[in-house]
């Protein structure tokens, strides 16, 4: 009698561990096609970002978003997108700021532009160092400034790139190049704008007759 229950027994515990590997096989299965069913929905719960598209004007060609569109001419574009994203980008030629050196012309160049920026209402939150670019030169200067304002009720936020260069003297006047480009969007947006924005400029193509230099 002992014997046969020894054996019931082992027979039972076999039984239960066959049951126990196919429950468990099955759930892993079950497991499995659930995660992969809830993988796919999340995948189709989230919108598809739209492609950019290259916008080929006159003289100017860039690539963003297809609704976003622009105005241009011969020394300037402005890029317009939702949120209230714009690229301003604009250059030409001027007397340069007075200054007995190229140092104290430059430092007074870059005073005029900032207080230009804060008469026309914005709050430069961060003033970068004004800083050679090497590879257009070794007179040309650039200051990056991050900046907030209003435009009517609305909050916007950005960055303005400014640029200054050297380039001749001509009847005892010195004239240089001047480059700036604004970059804003609506406060709320910017984090989001801000690299929209900047993979726009950095498709921006010239093909004008001016000497643009980025």
């Amino acid at each position: 009698m002992q014997h046969s229950e020894s054996i019931f027994h082992k027979q039972c515990v076999s039984y239960l561990k066959k049951m126990g590997k196919v429950i468990t096989v099955s759930m892993r299965t079950a497991i499995a096609t659930v995660l992969a069913l809830a993988l796919a929905l999340m995948v189709a719960a989230v919108p598809a970002q739209a492609a950019n598209v290259v916008h080929r004007g006159k003289y100017w060609s860039w690539a963003g978003p297809k609704s976003w569109s622009a105005g241009e001419g011969v020394y300037g574009i402005t890029v317009l997108g939702n949120k209230a994203a714009t690229l301003d980008l604009g250059f030409s030629s001027l007397i340069c700021a007075k200054g007995n050196t190229w140092d104290a012309s430059v430092t007074n160049y870059f005073n005029a532009k900032r207080a230009e920026l804060r008469k026309n209402g914005a709050k430069l939150t961060k003033t970068g160092k004004i800083v050679k670019v090497k590879a257009n030169g070794a007179n040309y200067r650039r200051q990056n400034i991050q900046f907030t304002t209003k435009s009517g009720k609305k909050k916007l936020q950005g960055m303005v790139i400014l640029d200054y260069d050297y380039t001749t003297t001509v009847d005892g006047l010195n004239y240089c190049y001047q480059r700036s480009e604004a970059r804003s969007s609506n406060k709320a947006a910017w984090k989001k704008m801000k690299s929209k924005l900047a993979g726009v400029s950095r498709s921006l193509a010239y093909f004008g007759p001016g000497a643009y230099e980025d």
